[in-house]
């Protein structure tokens, strides 16, 4: 049995969390290996936002265009 609905942050709960936290961003390369970068992010409506136009990350992310 599933306890998840039991432990899942409230709204407010995320928001505050979120306010002040960095995420790690993770891609595969052409040859598998993760490449794992820190980010910096908005969480808005229930969506988080990551921001950068260039580096190996925006390569990555455009050759697999997958999302978790």
């Amino acid at each position: 049995m599933s306890r998840r609905s039991e432990i899942q942050l409230t709204t407010e709960e995320q928001a505050r969390f979120y306010k002040n936290t960095q995420g790690a961003l993770a891609t595969l390369d052409k040859d598998g290996f993760p490449h794992v970068v820190a980010m910096g992010f908005l969480a808005k409506d229930g969506a988080i936002y990551m921001i950068h136009t260039q580096g190996q990350k925006v390569v990555n992310i455009r050759r697999t265009r997958r999302s978790a």
